[in-house]
């Protein structure tokens, strides 16, 4: 059991991709709310089926008022620079609010430093938070193409980029987020 315990902690996988999953036990809780709020115990297989096709279809009409609702949103944006307004074409309403969350914590309380150039390809980055004792991250860009790749995880985590990536993304005067 003890050779195990690397399974027990969802932090010995922060190296791997986990972006965009749910748990096991929340996708169950959520299938089980939908079937019981458009089904009872004693309905048939026809009344079952004919609900389910109302249900869909509901979900259906909220996604696109949702997708809507997106395309049509005005955002408030905390700086004039390109790379954020292109966060607001890129990603939905939700998102684009973490990651604005993320632009601002970046431009405001990330200090950097400059580490050198890797094998003549990638740029090296140090970051300190303002408020944290010890947490140092190492942002690498690979100023062709713009990848950046951070010591924080926090793409491979959430899905988007971190504070520290947004920061030397709008410190090389980059305009949009790479692909």
């Amino acid at each position: 059991m003890l050779e195990l315990r690397d399974n027990w902690i969802p932090a010995y996988f922060s190296d791997t991709r986990m972006s965009g999953l749910m748990k096991t036990t929340s996708r169950l809780e959520s299938m089980n709310s939908f079937f019981n709020t458009y089904s009872q115990s004693g309905n048939l297989l026809l009344h079952f089926m004919m609900n389910y096709d109302t249900t869909i279809q509901k979900q259906r009409n909220t996604q696109q008022k949702l997708d809507h609702q997106t395309k049509k949103a005005v955002y408030k944006f905390i700086s004039p620079r390109p790379i954020e307004k292109h966060v607001a074409k890129v990603y939905t309403s939700t998102l684009f609010y973490e990651v604005h969350k993320e632009i601002y914590k970046g431009s405001w309380y990330c200090q950097y430093e400059h580490l050198g150039t890797k094998n003549g390809s990638y740029t090296n980055y140090g970051y300190k938070t303002l408020n944290a004792l010890t947490a140092f991250e190492q942002v690498e860009i690979k100023p062709p193409t713009n990848d950046v790749k951070c010591t924080c995880e926090h793409f491979n985590r959430f899905g988007t980029l971190c504070r520290h990536s947004f920061n030397i993304l709008m410190k090389h005067g980059i305009k949009e987020i790479p692909e």
